[in-house]
Formats: structure tokens, sequence, C-alpha cells
């Protein structure tokens, strides 16, 4: 399981950085408290699977790339 929190917190800090945003204007776009999204960029919390969902729903990528079982970004159309 650590594994996939260490490749999450990679993950979402290179999707935030890559936008621009602050750990508070993400935190405040997906409505979830400042010091949670802290936490799972600091694989300190483990996040629920909703908001791993909502996360990669907001940055347009493939949920399975988000947690490090796959290796293509994007999302598959279909």
């Amino acid at each position: 399981m650590e594994k996939y929190l260490t490749c999450f917190a990679e993950r979402l800090s290179i999707l935030r950085e890559e936008k621009g945003l602050s750990l508070r204007a993400l935190a405040a776009e997906l409505q979830i408290s400042k010091s949670a999204l802290h936490q799972y960029e600091n694989c300190i919390g483990d996040p629920q699977l909703g908001i791993v969902k909502k996360i990669a729903e907001y940055f347009q990528v493939d949920l399975n790339w988000l947690i490090g079982d796959s290796e293509e970004r994007n999302k598959k159309n279909g």
C-alpha cells in the first residue's frame, strides 16, 4: 500500500505544480482542507477513494496513473 501512497503523493504534487496552483487554491477547488491536501502530498494522510477519484477527474488523468498502476497518464475516451 505504501507504494501507492508514494506514487500518488508525487503525481499529485506534479499535477498541482503544472497548473501553478497553491495548496490553498487546489484545496478550495476540490472542496477539501488545505491540511488534508498537504498530508496527501507528503504521504502522511491516506486519502479515501472518493477524494482520489475527484482529483483524477479534476486534472483529467487516469485514476490508475494517479495511484501508480499505469504509465498512461491521460484518460481513455469511451
